[in-house]
């Protein structure tokens, strides 16, 4: 699972810089031909920051994800231990563990990238001529990427204290 969630959360990062790109070069030039002068800069600032929050949510699932994994051994320190003259064989490394993490386990990934699609895309989608109605929606999003967080403050030390 954890692999799936590294390429998503890559993908979606990847997508913030483009879409940032995009909104810094061709969408500044076509904003003022589809809206009024005075409604450029709103547009404007509605991309930047479904951009930067877009962005800011990738790395954080990244983020997430890495503090979440769990280590299934520590075979790695018995590998690299210095060669010895003891005539007793090695220590064993351990066996790793075959307990399936709790499903809540990605909670923080999910909603974090959730939150951000639904925050970033109802932005992007208005700016882009969606409906207004989307501006209703988009504090569902923000509402899951703070609920991400808060779940990644409340798992973080449950997963780091309880090894597996």
């Amino acid at each position: 699972m954890a692999r799936f969630l590294i390429t998503l959360a890559a993908l979606w990062a990847a997508t913030a810089v483009a879409l940032g790109a995009f909104g810094a070069h061709a969408l500044r030039d076509a904003l003022p031909t589809w809206y009024a002068a005075e409604e450029v800069p709103r547009m404007e600032a509605n991309w930047e920051t479904a951009a930067r929050y877009h962005l800011v949510h990738a790395i954080g699932a990244l983020a997430a994800i890495a503090l979440l994994q769990r280590p299934t051994s520590n075979a790695h320190s018995v590998h690299n231990a210095a060669p010895t003259t003891d005539p007793t064989p090695p220590p064993t490394p351990p066996t790793p563990t075959t307990s399936t993490p709790s499903p809540w386990l990605w909670t923080p990934v999910y909603c974090l990238l959730i939150g951000s699609l639904i925050f970033s895309g109802c932005l992007y989608a208005m700016v882009l001529g969606g409906p207004r109605i989307l501006g209703a929606v988009v504090p569902i999003g923000g509402g899951l990427m703070i609920l991400g967080w808060l779940a990644l403050a409340i798992l973080v030390p449950r997963a780091s204290a309880n090894p597996q």
